[in-house]
C-alpha cells in the first residue's frame, strides 16, 4: 500500500542556497572525458571521499554515494536497477557495515531511483522532492512487481517528501538536504554532509561528460543560477550524478557548459533554419562560443542544443523553415 509521509521543511535565511539576483557562473569548458581506472570508484572498489563517506559508479555508469549517521547509513541514489541496488547495498556492508536506515534519491531519473525498491526491501526509508514522490512509488512499483524476489515486499516502502530543505544531524556530522529550485528534473536534490563539506550533486553537476540536457522538466536559466550558487559552497569533495568522483571542477565545468548550450540554443532558435541543419548550424565558427569541446563530446553536445532548440520553438509561435 502507498505511503507517503510528508517530513518537516526547515529555513535558514542567509545560507548559501539563499536567492540571487543576477547568476554569474565561470567560464571554464568541461574537462576531457576521463577513462576508468579498471574497477576503482566501482561497487567494487569504492572511493572513500572522506572518513565514512563514500562514492561509487553503478554498474548503470551513474554514481551513488552514502555515509555513516548515528547507528546506521544514509545512501544517496541507488542505481538504475535492482541488480545496482544489490551491488550497491553489498558495498555498503562492506565499508560500512551498518543498515541503511535512508536512501536519498537525487531525482526521479532512472539511473538514479530505479534501484530504490531493494533498498527499500530492506527497510530504508525512501527520501525525495515532493514533486517526484508519486513517480519514485511508481519506479518502486514497478521493480517490485517484475524484478526478482528480493524486492516482493517493496511497494510497502515509505516515502518521505522535501518540500525545500530538510536537515540530519547525529550529533557527529550534519546532511543537509536541500531542493534548490527549477533545473534539470522536476525535483533535484542536493545531499551537502558536513563538517567534511561533501556534496552529493546528482545530475546537477557532473564530472568529465556533459550533462544530458533532455529532461522535459528542465529550466536552463534556473539550473544556470542553481549551478551558481552552487560554486559558492565550500566543498572538499563532490560526489558527480555522472563521472569521476572526488573533483570539485564539475561544479564549474558544468555551470560554464549548460550556460553556454543554452546560449546556442537561444541563437539558433531565434533563426529560420531547418530542423535537420542544426547539427551542422552548432559547428560554425560563430554559434560554437568558447567551449573547445574533445571531439568524443561533440555528439552529446549536438544532441544536447538540438533539444533545447526544439524545446524552446515548441514554445514559440513562429515554427522552423521546411
Amino acid at each position: 500500500m502507498k505511503k507517503i509521509i510528508a517530513a518537516a521543511t526547515l529555513f535558514a535565511a542567509g545560507f548559501a542556497f539563499a536567492a540571487e539576483k543576477k547568476p554569474s557562473v565561470a567560464k571554464k569548458a568541461p574537462a576531457p572525458k576521463a577513462e576508468p581506472d579498471t574497477e576503482l570508484g566501482t561497487t567494487k572498489n569504492p572511493i572513500a571521499v572522506a572518513e565514512g563517506i563514500w562514492g561509487a559508479r553503478t554498474g548503470g555508469g551513474a554514481n551513488a554515494g552514502w555515509f555513516l549517521f548515528g547507528d546506521g547509513v544514509v545512501a544517496v541514489d541507488a542505481g538504475r536497477s535492482v541488480d545496482d541496488a544489490n551491488a550497491l547495498l553489498a558495498a555498503i556492508q562492506k565499508t560500512a557495515g551498518r543498515k541503511v536506515q535512508y536512501l536519498v534519491l537525487t531525482s526521479d531519473f532512472a539511473p538514479h531511483a530505479t534501484g530504490a525498491a531493494a533498498f527499500a526491501q530492506k527497510g530504508a526509508t525512501i527520501v525525495c522532492q515532493e514533486k517526484v514522490a508519486n513517480a519514485v512509488q511508481d519506479l518502486i512499483n514497478r521493480a517490485s512487481a517484475t524484478g526478482p524476489a528480493p524486492a516482493a515486499h517493496a511497494s510497502s516502502a515509505i516515502v518521505i517528501t522535501v518540500s525545500e530543505r530538510v536537515i540530519l544531524s547525529d550529533g557527529k556530522r550534519t546532511a543537509e538536504i536541500y531542493y534548490p529550485g527549477p533545473a534539470d528534473s522536476a525535483g533535484d536534490l542536493l545531499v551537502y554532509v558536513s563538517p567534511q563539506k561533501i556534496l552529493f550533486s546528482g545530475d546537477l553537476a557532473e564530472t568529465a561528460v556533459l550533462p544530458p540536457l533532455f529532461s522535459r522538466n528542465i529550466d536552463p536559466d534556473g539550473w544556470i543560477s542553481v549551478l551558481n550558487r552552487m560554486t559558492k559552497l565550500k566543498v572538499n569533495a563532490l560526489v558527480p550524478g555522472y563521472g569521476p568522483i572526488g573533483s570539485v571542477d564539475g561544479l564549474q565545468a558544468t555551470g560554464f557548459y549548460v550556460n553556454e548550450a543554452w546560449e546556442i540554443a537561444k541563437r539558433i532558435a531565434k533563426e529560420n533554419i531547418p530542423e535537420s541543419f542544426i547539427p551542422t548550424r552548432i559547428q560554425e565558427p560563430d554559434v560554437a562560443r568558447d567551449l573547445k569541446l574533445p571531439a568524443e563530446l561533440q555528439p552529446s553536445h549536438v544532441a544536447n542544443v538540438t533539444a533545447l532548440v526544439k524545446k524552446i520553438r515548441e514554445k514559440s509561435t513562429v515554427p522552423p523553415a521546411p
